[in-house]
């Protein structure tokens, strides 16, 4: 069983490129974190991993980055470049959904626009949890892009906390930590749908 430490956030990362794509008044900045002692941000797919330099390019934007706290930061590191990246080896490669979840009410659906402005005021919208959804193929002599049967597919739906209480306990393993939050890809659809 591979026993990788959870990697330290480290506290000197640049901030990188805005996206062209959206306007400057529709976009974080990186002003916004350095504002706040007790964020960070991360990203939705690490640069570390793209294999081309186009992939590169898209993981650098600033639309490619979140508000994290550091200490779930360590675990969001760690399942991107450990787990996920020794699964895809396994699986002869995957495909990843992730994002952020704003679920300030703790109701199961996520927040409307209104109700993150209200709760996030005049600071950054900090994400309550995040998810991920991976798919691979399940013939595994097939990458996911040349699948021509069924998909293998599974979610993780994280607790974002400041302390990390929730997400990991640094006295268990960080796999056994990240898998007690593995959640059925339903459930990580109905947490998306808007509330009625």
């Amino acid at each position: 069983e591979d026993m990788t430490p959870i990697p330290e956030v480290s506290a000197g990362a640049q901030c990188i490129r805005v996206d062209p794509r959206v306007s400057a008044d529709h976009s974080q900045s990186c002003t916004s974190y350095s504002q706040n002692n007790h964020l960070t941000y991360g990203s939705l797919y690490p640069p570390e991993l793209a294999s081309s330099p186009e992939s590169r390019y898209d993981a650098s934007l600033i639309t490619n980055m979140v508000p994290m706290y550091p200490a779930f930061k360590r675990m969001w590191s760690y399942l991107q470049g450990t787990l996920l990246r020794r699964y895809a080896e396994e699986n002869n490669g995957i495909n990843v959904l992730a994002g952020p979840i704003f679920d300030n009410d703790y109701d199961g659906l996520r927040d409307t626009t209104e109700k993150i402005r209200e709760v996030s005021a005049e600071a950054l919208p900090v994400p309550t949890h995040f998810y991920t959804v991976v798919t691979s193929c399940q013939e595994l002599n097939q990458t996911v892009e040349e699948c021509d049967g069924d998909l293998r597919a599974f979610s993780f739906l994280l607790p974002h906390r400041q302390d990390n209480t929730e997400a990991c306990n640094v006295s268990k393993t960080q796999q056994g930590a990240a898998l007690s939050h593995c959640s059925c890809i339903k459930s990580v659809h109905i947490s998306q749908r808007s509330k009625t």
